[in-house]
């Protein structure tokens, strides 16, 4: 899917719902989510942030779909190897859900115990990756010492 069609979704999405409806957000986001499934991690991180850009502008930070967005970025930013933002989006996704007070339904309170699961996911393999970088370089410099 080349630029021009993404834009003309964009585009498109915005007469019909409104650029920062609830329903464009999550088109977005959706289209975010193709790309990653297309592997075009750029154009997916692209409309991800887009898509955050209208959730905090029209909902906030402290709404769900706000965080979903977070949560979908993480697993981009993962794949292009992007770790110290997925670090910063760990952080902003952990803290926006600790400041969340509002009684949730029970559709969200399932939705927030799966985006918490993926977080906490997300944080492990992060440290697991900080991990083996961490002895790759110790590995390194032993064996630059040893030459």
């Amino acid at each position: 899917m080349g630029r021009g069609v993404f834009n003309r979704l964009i585009a498109e999405s915005d007469k019909v719902f409104g650029s920062d409806s609830k329903s464009a957000i999550g088109a977005v986001s959706n289209l975010g989510m193709v790309y990653e499934q297309l592997g075009k991690y750029k154009e997916a991180e692209a409309s991800l942030r887009r898509s955050m850009i209208w959730a905090v502008k029209s909902l906030g930070q402290e709404g769900l779909q706000y965080l979903g967005v977070v949560r979908g970025l993480i697993d981009i930013l993962e794949k292009q190897g992007k770790f110290v933002e997925v670090d910063e989006m760990l952080i902003v996704g952990f803290v926006i859900m600790e400041r969340m007070s509002r009684p949730f339904n029970e559709e969200e309170t399932k939705e927030m115990q799966t985006i918490e699961q993926n977080f906490n996911d997300s944080k492990k393999r992060g440290e697991a990756f900080l991990r083996r970088q961490r002895d790759h370089i110790r590995l390194v410099i032993k064996v630059q010492l040893h030459m």
